[in-house]
């Protein structure tokens, strides 16, 4: 965040817009586990194969379902981003602003934890 509020006062990048993620390799099951730990809780994650995922969220975009909440978000959207790599990559953000990831993955997700812990968040909505 500080990165990004000095590029923005500085004018770096001007009119562009960047991605600011963590580009190593997480996969929706390491995420959810990763969290799950970070809360003290415990997480069963099925397995499911990713062509059944994308070919479910296209037919229930056809019988136009959406997610409550997130009308503009396609569900096939949602699907390919839990069942391909991260397409935000912060290249662009490393070669205009000189970005980096300062806080490695496990450690952001003990922080955002902890935060949602501290407002009260284990088993409410938040």
């Amino acid at each position: 965040v500080a990165a990004a509020l000095e590029a923005a006062v500085a004018g770096a990048g001007e009119g562009g817009t960047f991605n600011l993620s963590e580009d190593e390799p997480v996969t929706a099951r390491a995420l959810l586990e990763g969290m799950a730990a970070a809360l003290g809780a415990r997480c069963r994650v099925v397995g499911v194969p990713s062509a059944l995922v994308v070919a479910a969220a296209r037919g229930l975009e056809r019988l136009g379902a959406t997610i409550p909440g997130a009308r503009d978000l396609a569900l096939s959207r949602v699907a390919a981003l839990l069942t391909e790599n991260n397409p935000y990559r912060s290249d662009r953000a490393r070669a205009v602003l000189g970005w980096r990831t300062v806080t490695p993955h496990a450690e952001g997700l003990r922080r955002t934890a902890a935060w949602l812990l501290g407002r009260g968040g284990q088993g409410g909505r938040t």
